[in-house]
């Protein structure tokens, strides 16, 4: 794990665990003060024919208390309020003809798995992470396929290092791939005030080890220690 990463998650812990520790909703306030550490870049793409620019990358949010923590949007049709009221879930919420729910969650699950780790060590892997889980949210099929920036409801109007790295990166998001390297918290903005809402986000916490496999790491490592031994 890399040395960003831990700096970066260890500003998440205690809202992720204040807010996101369960299956029911909770409720936040949650401020935006743009984009984080490593930044960003500007994309180009067409959503349901419309075309859009704009910057791509991590979000640095903050809870009522004052802590910091990152956060990713999954949310193509709304703007981000500079604070507004969230409820928290362990699924991905539609917002705008946005369907196959599970399938979305369980491929934003493989994504996180896959590649947050690189998410977090440029501002053209964080664009094309951001750019990746857009995708994800409005182009996947019920059996999780469809993942492509060159055809669906969002098509990519531009080349470059992030069009690329974005392609690598929905690649690995296959049905045999792994989704249980993170816990996703999916932030809600549906039913604020007046009908008003801010762009949702998704969040992340590593999930440990069980405990059964950490003995068993420590095991083995203590078998190969008895063997050198033996072979001395």
């Amino acid at each position: 794990m890399r040395a960003i990463k831990k700096s970066l998650l260890g500003l998440t812990a205690a809202v992720v665990v204040q807010f996101a520790g369960g299956t029911s909703a909770d409720a936040a306030t949650l401020t935006y003060h743009g984009l984080a550490a490593p930044g960003g870049k500007t994309v180009q793409y067409t959503i349901d024919g419309i075309s859009k620019r704009h910057g791509a990358g991590a979000f640095d949010m903050k809870d009522e208390s004052g802590n910091s923590f990152l956060a990713f949007c999954i949310d193509l049709f709304n703007t981000i309020k500079s604070s507004w009221d969230y409820t928290s879930g362990d699924s991905f919420v539609p917002v705008k003809d946005q369907v196959n729910t599970a399938a979305v969650t369980s491929n934003m699950k493989k994504l996180f798995t896959a590649h947050f780790d690189d998410a977090l060590t440029s501002a053209v892997n964080a664009a094309a992470f951001q750019l990746a889980l857009w995708e994800i949210s409005v182009d996947t099929l019920a059996d999780g396929s469809g993942l492509s920036l060159l055809d669906g409801r969002m098509i990519k109007t531009a080349d470059g290092a992030v069009y690329d790295k974005t392609a690598e990166f929905l690649g690995s998001v296959t049905a045999d791939a792994s989704e249980g390297g993170y816990k996703l918290t999916f932030w809600d903005s549906k039913g604020s005030p007046e009908g008003r809402v801010s762009q949702n986000l998704v969040t992340a916490t590593p999930v440990p080890l069980p405990a059964g496999m950490l003995l068993l790491g420590t095991g083995m490592a203590g078998l190969g220690v008895m063997r050198r031994r033996r072979r001395g």
